[in-house]
């Protein structure tokens, strides 16, 4: 091999792994993306429940 070719195979090596470890990243932060959707969607529930629990109680007085 000369020595152009053994460089050439380790960036294209690099570059893969580079995609990899984007790709990951971005898999990650898709992930924690939806996480924070469905707490806030935990978060409206609750609220709207405790307002619903807040007006049954201060109907039945």
């Amino acid at each position: 091999m000369r020595w152009k070719d053994i460089v050439d195979d380790f960036f294209y090596e690099n570059a893969g792994t580079q995609i990899k470890i984007a790709d990951m990243a971005v898999k990650r932060a898709q992930a924690q993306k939806k996480q924070a959707e469905i707490n806030d969607l935990k978060d409206r529930l609750s609220r709207k429940q405790r307002q619903f629990v807040q007006a049954k109680m201060a109907g039945g007085k």
